[in-house]
């Protein structure tokens, strides 16, 4: 049976901090997700340097840190695994990360 891995984590930066702040969130929360592949020897995310790509495991140093594994038919795991691939290359949606940091809706639909 097929897997997704997720792995949630806190880091400590501005960004992280601005979040869990805003949304009024414990300081161990996670304010990052991002999905793990190849056992999750590799990463892939969303960051602001080099927006969505696939980082080998140990990029980061998280202060907390869980990760998941959830069962999925293979015709899910298939279709999770292509729509992930085509996010790469895709830049940090900073206006997003923005909008949440003010309480504003900038997101374009």
């Amino acid at each position: 049976m097929p897997y997704i891995h997720l792995r949630f984590i806190t880091e400590q930066d501005f960004v992280s901090d601005a979040i869990r702040f805003v949304t009024h969130a414990p300081n161990r929360a996670p304010s990052h997700v991002e999905f793990g592949l190849d056992n999750d020897m590799h990463f892939l995310g969303a960051h602001i340097d080099g927006g969505v790509k696939i980082r080998d495991a140990g990029y980061d140093n998280p202060s907390w840190e869980r990760r998941y594994a959830i069962p999925c038919t293979q015709q899910q795991y298939d279709l999770w695994h292509a729509f992930v691939m085509a996010q790469i290359g895709k830049p940090y949606d900073t206006v997003d990360i923005a909008s949440i940091l003010l309480d504003k809706d900038w997101h374009n639909k």
